[in-house]
Order: structure tokens, then sequence, then C-alpha cells
């Protein structure tokens, strides 16, 4: 990766925060491409995805919460396809939702993945009786160290 392509915040919607860091969280590369094939993405928009994958877990890069389209619509064969969702997302609803999820967010401000993860660790202790909750605990706690290094 360039040194120019780290240093430039990805842009996300509230909607795609919420699928990289809950619904897409706990899953292989594998299962996550057969998902969206079924969710009928192009090829384009799939690698397009992997590669914030990539810069946000593995990179710890920073990203700014954007209204409207972001780098995944911007990809996105769903957003050529002008689909209502896309075209005009309920980003104030996504907010609400992520902050009942414990990830507070702002549109128009920064952040990085440890923070957002610090976040979430903290509002997924209070319900870690719940297996699912309690396994995605643990791929924090275990990716929240990892993220820290990378950040320091």
């Amino acid at each position: 990766m360039k040194l120019e392509d780290k240093a430039k915040s990805i842009e996300l919607r509230p909607h795609h925060l919420r699928y990289f860091f809950y619904e897409w969280a706990l899953m292989s590369d594998e299962a996550l491409e057969t998902l969206l094939k079924r969710g009928k993405y192009t090829t384009e928009s799939i690698k397009n995805i992997f590669l914030i994958r990539k810069k946000l877990f593995r990179d710890n890069n920073h990203f700014i919460i954007v209204p409207t389209e972001d780098d995944i619509c911007r990809r996105c064969n769903k957003l050529k396809d002008k689909a209502p969702e896309c075209i005009e997302p309920e980003w104030d609803f996504e907010i609400k939702e992520l902050s009942s999820l414990g990830v507070s967010v702002c549109i128009g401000k920064t952040y990085t993945p440890h923070n957002i993860a610090k976040g979430i660790m903290q509002s997924l202790e209070e319900i870690s009786d719940i297996p699912k909750y309690k396994q995605l605990l643990e791929f924090y706690k275990i990716n929240y160290e990892r993220l820290r290094g990378v950040s320091q």
C-alpha cells in the first residue's frame, strides 16, 4: 500500500460501518464473498469491500462518517442501478441503530477501527452471556490488542 493511500480517510456511511463491525466481523473471507455474491454484488464491488476491510482491520486506517455515498457505494453496482437505499440513505436512523449497539458516531467525524472496537467491547461486556455476542466480544478482544499495536 502506498503511503498516500494509507493517509487518506476511508469514507463510510453508518450503514456500512455496522456491516464491517457487526454483520461481517466474524465471517471468513470465503463466507463473506459467498454472501456478497448472493446479494448480487459484482466482482469489482466485492474486491473493493475486501480492500476496505483490509485497510480497516489490518492497517487500522482512519475513516470518516459520511451521510450519503461512501467508498463502498462509489464502486457498487447497486448505486449504478439506483437502488433507493443507496440514493437516499436514512443516515440519522443508521446512527441511532449504531448507538443502540454501543457505537457513538457523528457525521463528519473521523475514527479508527481501534476506537470503534473499544466502544463495541464495552457494550458487548453487558450482553456477553448471549453466545453470539460472547463470540463477537472475543473477536474484538483479540483484534483490539492487535489494532492498538498498529496505532502506536
